[in-house]
């Protein structure tokens, strides 16, 4: 069988990234038609990324060695978006070239463009020089494709992925048949608490609903990244009398955030995070079959379509009045909820993002 290189961060600790990485390296699929080789990359502390250290330098020189001493018929490299983490991918991409493997490299934000930009023109010489030895890059969505400025010129969409048994048609159903009973909709944020995520301006927008008499309450969940922004949420939620309304629940795992997910009404995320990707949340918002309100910012416009809102402008305004037309029109939110199921099934279930990555994959080596 042919051999595919893959590098990049592999759990722990868990993110975004690395659980893409690990779903590739355990799927079956991938599995069935390659021999897998795995260079972790992944750092014990994340909090240092993109920060110099004598150790961290070691690393990458192993790193680097250890690619050096494997052949392979692909390297699969999970690209980094530090300054430093993708300078020492540019080492490692020329290195490879030299081997005469098909090289792929995989976007899993929208910082690289940010990065690239910050380069000397020296250092912008030197990526351009090597990204154009690159076979296939990939990246989320359409709107990421200006990341990779230019330098390369095959550039593949492959949306990111969840299992499409993570919540499966019938606990889906089962949840819509509660809801339709239910007399108070409840709203869940599902992210990290950091203040351009807008979770400020989703209890503000909450607010002055509950206090035009609307029954609704508000759940936040994630990790807080923000410890003054956070302490001026509780602050608000107090003035107004919300805290048996408006609930911070700390970061959900596993069942705790299926079932947060499946008791949910609706999804709110209005971010103006200027390199927001492709939040993995909406995707398990949409298996939930939520409608979702967020932002066009990063390839979310590609997510929201007939199953919720998309703000032009994250305010309280904007979302205080698409809240509103959910919670008044019970039939739309119905609508948008069966809506959003089916575009997590034709587009964000795993076995789309595995078949798109084996696709491209097996077109490398024809």
């Amino acid at each position: 069988m042919k051999k595919i290189m893959i590098i990049g961060p592999i759990p722990p600790p868990i993110h975004g990234e690395s659980l893409a990485l690990d779903n590739l390296i355990k799927s079956q699929e991938i599995n069935n038609d390659f021999t897998i080789k795995v260079i972790n990359t992944n750092r014990k502390n994340v909090s240092s990324a993109g920060k110099f250290s004598i150790n961290k330098m070691f690393q990458d020189i192993i790193i680097i060695y250890k690619i050096l001493k494997e052949k392979s018929d692909i390297m699969y490299i999970s690209i980094s978006q530090t300054k430093l983490g993708f300078l020492r991918d540019l080492i490692i991409i020329n290195l490879s070239q030299k081997k005469s493997c098909k090289i792929v490299t995989h976007l899993h934000g929208n910082n690289l463009g940010n990065t690239i930009d910050s380069l000397t023109t020296f250092e912008k010489r030197l990526a351009k020089h090597v990204l154009s030895k690159v076979n296939s890059a990939i990246v989320l969505g359409e709107r990421l494709i200006s990341n990779y400025r230019g330098m390369v010129d095959n550039v593949n969409v492959v949306p990111n992925g969840i299992a499409k048994d993570y919540i499966d048609y019938n606990e889906f159903e089962v949840a819509m048949l509660e809801k339709k009973k239910k007399n108070t909709l409840k709203i869940i944020y599902l992210s990290n608490l950091i203040e351009s995520k807008g979770f400020l301006i989703a209890a503000k927008a909450i607010i002055e609903l509950i206090e035009e008499g609307y029954q609704i309450e508000l759940v936040f969940a994630g990790a807080v990244h923000d410890t003054e922004k956070y302490e001026e949420l509780l602050t608000i939620i107090k003035e107004h009398n919300c805290e048996e309304v408006i609930k911070y629940i700390g970061i959900v795992t596993g069942e705790k955030k299926k079932e947060l997910l499946l008791n949910a009404d609706v999804m709110l995320l209005p971010t103006y995070y200027k390199v927001e990707g492709q939040p993995i949340s909406i995707i398990e918002g949409m298996a939930a079959g939520l409608p979702i309100v967020s932002t066009n910012i990063g390839c979310i416009d590609e997510m929201i379509k007939d199953n919720g809102f998309l703000l032009e402008d994250s305010t309280v305004p904007n979302v205080r009045e698409a809240l509103r037309k959910l919670i008044e029109d019970k039939n739309l939110r119905i609508e948008c909820s069966y809506n959003s199921r089916n575009r997590f099934e034709n587009y964000y279930c795993l076995d789309n993002y595995i078949y798109g990555l084996k696709n491209i994959f097996t077109s490398l080596l024809r």
